[in-house]
């Protein structure tokens, strides 16, 4: 057990201190595959030695996998640890070899059982010699804190680069440069189409004057921000991108610029549904999300996108989501009113990349316009009749007049007009026409218009009241009779008129015969 102990502490420290001094070897000659490939084998060689002879070696005799010392020169050396059992332990023996040689007796047995119980209380625990141990104890603590040491200090990467090395002693290392190339970006990513530049420095002994950096099979100068700083402008990327930076004949490793697929549109068009009561054919408006629209159109959106999951529109107030098939998006909507709006794309790794700003402003129907006067005298009609005009912007749907007893529009009857359901029309009107009304009372009546503005319930706009009293029959025999009196008066007028002009004649002659006779 002495040996064991001794042995373990022995293993520890031998080992450890073989196991740093084949690091610090290959760390300060950075020895060649061939060089690390011996020092390798022969670093497996003397660990396997310390192994064995420390560790399994005693642990062999231990379990007595080894023929050990006999049990004449064991007792003595028990006898050397424990003095007051050394004469009882050899006439122990001394019987049991007797008894061995088959010289059987029931006292010589009895003799055998009396010695092997006055040596049962011994406690052999007592000859392993722990005061002896502790000499090397240092051994093993020595080589552990050392190790312990460049960890602590921060130079842990002389054991771990080291060890690397010596593990995989068939590859290729290179010895380290004057100084490395580190990339200050904190990541090597970018959305396609957007400009990167790439900023690095250098860290070691000197700083090189200038850098390249090499793409594909193409080589650029970087641009020197600052002494031993350089950036370059990647302009817009459309795909990864693998490139390293040399200068002064030391390269960087290879890295790699990932370019991320941003969302694109590839096809976009508007299609405009107008009013059916405007007769406008459907409008496709492509390229463009701006346009000018009669209110109530129907705005339907549809684009063909690339590496686009969703497509928003936005104006403010809400958000709509497109609804996708495949690779096309559609969204319809009807417009009332002035809007300013966004279209937004995405996709899982960018929000809202793409905010296109567009515009859709609204004619609104405009209500309809009536002008209605008296009939002038040169047109010599009676004084009932009016002259109409009417016009819309998009066209008109009827012509009504409303008639009610003066006083009382409670009364109020309505009687239509026929036009021409076109945008301008023209009419005349002589009260009460055809209306169901009652001789001898006096109405009051204007005119109304009405477009054809469904949505709006047709907008309407009304002219000025006129007033006029519907005639008796009485009324219209006498006034017939007045005509006809006024009718004969001017005829007989007339003929005064004429008979004064035909004496005025005959009297011009007579002057003129008695001038001749003269």
């Amino acid at each position: 057990m002495n040996e064991l102990i001794r042995g373990t502490m022995f293993f520890i420290g031998l080992g450890l201190l073989y196991f740093l001094l084949t690091l610090f070897v290959e760390y300060f000659l950075w020895l060649k595959p061939m060089g690390r490939t011996i020092l390798f084998w022969t670093f497996i060689v003397v660990e396997g030695y310390l192994l064995f002879r420390f560790i399994l070696f005693p642990l062999f005799k231990l379990f007595k996998l080894q023929k050990g010392i006999g049990y004449n020169q064991a007792s003595a050396i028990i006898g050397s640890h424990f003095a007051e059992v050394s004469d009882k332990l050899t006439n122990f023996l001394q019987l049991a070899n007797l008894n061995e040689q088959q010289v059987k007796s029931e006292l010589l047995v009895a003799s055998i059982e009396q010695k092997a119980n006055t040596l049962q209380p011994i406690p052999f625990g007592n000859a392993i010699n722990y005061t002896g141990n502790k000499k090397y104890f240092p051994l093993a603590v020595i080589p552990i804190l050392l190790l312990a040491f460049f960890f602590v200090s921060g130079n842990s990467t002389v054991i771990s680069q080291s060890l690397n090395r010596v593990v995989h002693f068939n590859s290729a290392f290179l010895p380290p440069a004057p100084f490395k190339f580190v990339v200050l970006n904190s990541n090597l990513q970018t959305e396609q189409g957007k400009d990167f530049i790439l900023r690095i420095k250098t860290e070691g002994k000197i700083v090189p004057e200038n850098a390249m950096i090499f793409i594909d099979d193409e080589s650029y100068f970087m641009e020197s921000t600052k002494s031993g700083e350089f950036q370059f402008k990647m302009a817009k990327p459309s795909e990864n991108i693998l490139f390293h930076v040399e200068g002064n004949a030391i390269s960087s490793p290879d890295y790699e610029l990932k370019v991320i697929t941003v969302p694109s549109i590839a096809n976009f068009e508007m299609q405009l549904n107008f009013p059916s009561y405007l007769n406008i054919k459907q409008e496709t408006i492509k390229g463009t999300g701006n346009a000018v629209i009669p209110e109530g159109t129907r705005v339907t959106w549809k684009m063909s996108t690339q590496a686009t999951q969703n497509v928003e529109w936005m104006d403010g107030i809400s958000k709509d989501a497109f609804s996708k098939t495949e690779n096309s998006f559609i969204l319809s909507k009807n417009i009332v009113q002035n809007t300013d709006y966004q279209i937004l794309t995405s996709h899982e790794k960018v929000k809202n990349y793409e905010k296109l700003n567009y515009q859709l402003t609204i004619v609104k129907d405009q209500f309809p316009t009536i002008i209605v006067n008296n009939a002038p005298d040169s047109l010599k009609v009676a004084k009932n009749y009016v002259l109409g005009q009417i016009s819309d912007d998009y066209g008109l749907s009827k012509l009504q007049i409303v008639y009610y007893e003066r006083e009382k529009p409670q009364t109020a009857k309505r009687g239509t007009i026929a036009i021409e359901k076109s945008a301008f029309d023209q009419f005349v009107f002589s009260f009460p026409s055809n209306l169901p009304v009652e001789q001898g009372v006096s109405y009051d009546y204007y005119f109304e218009v009405f477009d054809n503005d469904a949505i709006h319930n047709f907008k309407s706009t009304k002219s000025s009241v006129f007033s006029n009293r519907v005639s008796t029959d009485e009324e219209k025999e006498d006034q017939i009779l007045q005509q006809q009196n006024d009718n004969i008066n001017s005829l007989e007028k007339s003929l005064e008129n004429q008979d004064k002009q035909i004496s005025e004649m005959e009297k011009l002659q007579i002057t003129g015969k008695e001038k001749e006779n003269r």
